[in-house]
């Protein structure tokens, strides 16, 4: 498995379906953080407004690939309504902000400049109207296909070029990203790290922190209590769970596990066993 799809297994990264229908006035989104947006409007005709910034208007059949942090209203161009089919992408547990996708503006890509990818929206399109049996899945499985083509196409236009999207996709970070997911448990070094990667230690560790704003190790770190999350909520006892993450103490991982989660490893699985991780259903 490549790095880029081990990450997205990892962190259980898929599209939920949160709307499919027409907008007739305005659909607000205001979405909590660690999240991404793929909207569909199959024949354009609509604005994204947002208080103190200019609209963007998109007249031509369109994808949007949108970052949580676009807070805006979707709102039909003129009088009348625009089809839209929108599916919402989060991590299923918690993540440590070092998981920041490196998606920060919305992107517009005109279905007619898609290539490849643009018979993956026509098949989502198909399903949307068609309304059979199973529709719901069929999007979803769609819309996750989708994701990782326009993270491919948003990487190689260059409008990604920092967060772990576009350090997934470098030939020479991904080296070193992969070493740690394959091997959380190793007593990695930077020195090591970069020989992963081919670089010198300097030049690694300068690229390393460019474009994932934190280090090599920090992010060994949290990668091992996202790996530990998973393994608890497996039924792994938590004793297990830190020498599978590289501890050599219970104690010593479940320091390090709440000065990152914010919460003991025990008490942080009970929350999670509560938390409701369904989205938004589709209407």
């Amino acid at each position: 498995m490549d790095t880029l799809s081990e990450f997205l297994a990892r962190i259980r990264l898929q599209g939920r379906l949160f709307f499919a229908g027409t907008v007739h006035r305005t659909l607000q989104l205001d979405k909590p953080p660690g999240m991404a947006f793929i909207h569909i409007a199959p024949t354009g005709g609509l604005e994204l407004a947002q208080p103190g910034v200019p609209r963007i208007e998109v007249d031509a059949p369109s994808v949007l690939f949108c970052p949580s942090s676009c807070r805006y209203d979707i709102r039909p161009v003129t009088p009348g309504a625009c089809e839209l089919v929108c599916a919402s992408f989060r991590f299923l547990r918690e993540s440590a902000p070092h998981m920041a996708l490196g998606l920060t503006e919305t992107l517009i890509f005109p279905i007619a400049d898609l290539g490849p990818a643009a018979g993956v929206v026509q098949a989502l399109i198909g399903e949307f109207r068609q309304e059979g049996p199973g529709r719901s899945r069929a999007l979803e499985l769609l819309f996750d296909y989708l994701l990782v083509l326009l993270v491919r196409r948003a990487v190689a236009d260059g409008a990604i070029s920092t967060g772990l999207l576009y350090a997934l996709s470098d030939a020479r970070l991904s080296c070193a990203l992969e070493a740690m997911h394959r091997a959380p448990e190793t007593a990695w070094t930077v020195e090591a790290l970069a020989r992963h990667a081919g670089m010198s230690r300097s030049r690694f560790a300068d690229r390393f922190g460019s474009v994932l704003g934190v280090s090599p190790i920090q992010y060994l770190t949290g990668w091992r209590m996202k790996v530990a999350q998973d393994l608890l909520c497996e039924g792994v006892p938590i004793k297990v769970v830190a020498s599978s993450v590289g501890y050599g103490s219970q104690a010593a991982f479940t320091r390090v596990f709440q000065n990152m989660v914010g919460q003991p490893p025990g008490e942080w699985l009970k929350q999670a066993a509560r938390a409701d991780i369904d989205t938004q259903p589709a209407r």
